[in-house]
């Protein structure tokens, strides 16, 4: 039986946003205490979940960054982070103190160093990253392209590059060599030195081989590297398998995952990280582009306009296996969703909403079967077909009434 639930209180004293009252997306921050972020206008706010007036988040992140034009916004958290993108501006991480930038973008350039007496002598390539340290936060870039640098009987001191934009979270550098003749860097210094902290190198081969670890597990990469940052500008992004899922503004039917593993603060995950090998494309066999994402259980579901996929495995293993489920549509293309509001977990159930109704998919208790979604709104396909989906809409599951509730917009009759 559909109804409204009874009963409603305003949670917000002051109106959101700054004068344009459009919400573009909102998500609890799971913290101390639990917060509710909203996108609203040109601002991120934070409001407590139990009521109150928002607050504009703290603003830390760079100059270079562009103010905020309103757009669809997509968040996710994980490893004490929230991730916020919305495929126009910046993506952006709060850590529950401030705002930065989602990774940290290698610098430029590396300066040629002081030289001065000591032990080397060739030629030898150098390169630098730039390092955040901030608490649940560290990150670090890629690296500068290789400075070459000859030495008679001399050794080298070394200033910090550039940061880009003066990108605030970043407050440390390495500096890395390859022995002579080689193609493989290690660090001259083992640990992240400030900014205003030069670096000297007068390190032979040997004990630069045998004593200084490596960047990662392997030579530098270029933009492949291990800490590469984010490929673009997300407009969806989801968390599955301790990792993040996106999709880009550049690349829509391309799903991008983010690396797995220990980072600089102890965390097992590594959402700053986005090496270059990590994605699976889904191209044009269940529509234009990528809708929504959405981890269920063992499987990540991925929405397309005229499309549901499952993909099952490890996202980084090349067993992984993307699955189109089995789906009724009058164009026989399958149902999809319209927008990433319309797809929502509710315990054991997945329910999306198609071009031509409401979908449910159960989990299944072996999990090797195919999934397969089951049409559900039979009983109200009159009502359905008069709510335009495709303007957007919102999903979600009421676990204390135990109701599943679905927001459309307007009549298309």
């Amino acid at each position: 039986m559909l109804h409204t639930r009874p009963g409603r209180r305003k949670l917000n004293g002051a109106l959101f946003g700054d004068g344009a009252r459009t919400v573009y997306g909102m998500e609890v921050w799971r913290g101390s205490p639990d917060r509710l972020i909203v996108a609203c206008g040109s601002l991120l706010q934070s409001m407590p979940t139990g009521g109150g007036d928002p607050t504009a988040l703290p603003t830390s992140y760079p100059s270079g960054f562009p103010s905020r034009t309103g757009a669809v916004t997509s968040m996710a958290q994980l490893g004490g982070r929230l991730f916020i993108c919305n495929g126009v501006d910046e993506n952006l991480k709060y850590n529950g103190t401030a705002l930065m930038r989602m990774g940290v973008v290698g610098p430029a350039t590396l300066a040629a160093p002081t030289l001065s007496a000591g032990g080397l002598t060739g030629t030898f390539q150098y390169k630098a990253t730039l390092v955040s340290s901030i608490a649940a936060g560290a990150a670090e870039s890629e690296p500068t392209a290789a400075l070459g640098v000859t030495y008679t009987a001399q050794q080298g001191t070394f200033s910090a590059p550039a940061v880009p934009n003066a990108d605030p979270q970043v407050d440390r550098w390495f500096l890395y060599r390859a022995a002579s003749g080689g193609s493989t860097f290690y660090r001259i210094n083992a640990t992240a030195v400030t900014l205003a902290t030069t670096i000297s190198d007068n390190i032979d081969d040997t004990a630069l081989v045998a004593g200084h670890s490596m960047y990662g597990d392997s030579s530098f990469g270029g933009s492949g590297g291990a800490n590469a940052v984010p490929p673009g500008k997300f407009y969806i992004l989801t968390q599955h398998q301790g990792r993040l899922v996106g999709v880009t503004a550049g690349a829509i039917n391309r799903l991008y995952f983010s690396d797995l593993g220990l980072d600089a603060a102890g965390i097992f995950f590594k959402p700053e990280a986005w090496p270059a090998t990590n994605y699976l494309d889904f191209g044009d066999q269940g529509g234009t582009q990528i809708t929504a994402l959405i981890s269920f259980f063992d499987w990540l579901i991925v929405e397309q306009d005229f499309g549901v996929w499952s993909v099952q495995g490890d996202l980084a293993k090349p067993d992984t296996r993307t699955i189109a489920p089995v789906l009724v549509g009058p164009d026989k293309r399958g149902a999809g969703v319209a927008s990433r509001g319309n797809i929502a977990v509710a315990e054991n159930h997945l329910y999306f909403t198609g071009k031509d109704g409401l979908y449910r998919i159960v989990k299944d208790t072996t999990f090797n079967a195919r999934v397969r979604p089951e049409k559900v709104s039979e009983h109200i396909d009159q009502l359905y077909h008069e709510i335009d989906y495709t303007t957007g809409g919102a999903a979600v599951y009421d676990r204390d009434g135990r109701r599943f509730v679905l927001w459309g917009k307007g009549r298309i009759t």
